[in-house]
């Protein structure tokens, strides 16, 4: 038998670093977070039209919720508590003091469901006179542990 350093140099280099189990492969840190906008081209298209006209009736009878982006993002997500965290984050795409174009994304984590984790809901909203409208909405989710892939995206968990 031949001894296969012999042939090495003193410069080359040997990796002994072990290659990660496969369940490691697939793991999506937690604290990793995702790219809105790449989740809005892959994510499930919502329908806005009929909530947007129940925001035109609110405005018409007075009701304040209609005039603050964060209360009709909750209204259209579902206000309740379905998971163990709920985060709602709100980003100007507004120039300058003009605030009239905000991307919401709503994210909850933690179902109690034994193959959907979470949930994020991203929104993208218009004010015009007093009043915010859904521009466009898109779902995506992520599943648990070996229930399917535990990035978000559209694709079904099992």
């Amino acid at each position: 038998p031949t001894d296969s350093t012999a042939n090495r140099s003193s410069t080359d280099s040997v990796n002994t670093t072990p290659a990660p189990a496969p369940e490691q492969q697939k793991t999506v840190p937690v604290n990793v977070k995702p790219n809105i906008s790449d989740l809005e081209k892959v994510g499930q298209t919502m329908s806005v039209t009929t909530f947007n006209g129940d925001i035109a009736k609110g405005q018409e009878a007075g009701e304040k919720w209609v005039g603050s982006p964060l209360t009709v993002a909750l209204r259209f997500a579902g206000e309740g508590f379905d998971s163990k965290n709920k985060t709602v984050e709100v980003e100007s795409l507004s120039g300058g003091e003009v605030f009239d174009k905000v991307l919401v994304s709503i994210t909850e984590d933690g179902y109690l469901d034994d193959s959907l984790r979470g949930s994020m809901v991203i929104l993208r909203m218009e004010e015009d006179n007093g009043l915010w409208k859904i521009s466009s909405a898109k779902k995506v989710w992520r599943c648990w542990e070996s229930r399917g892939h535990t990035a978000y995206n559209s694709e079904p968990c099992h």
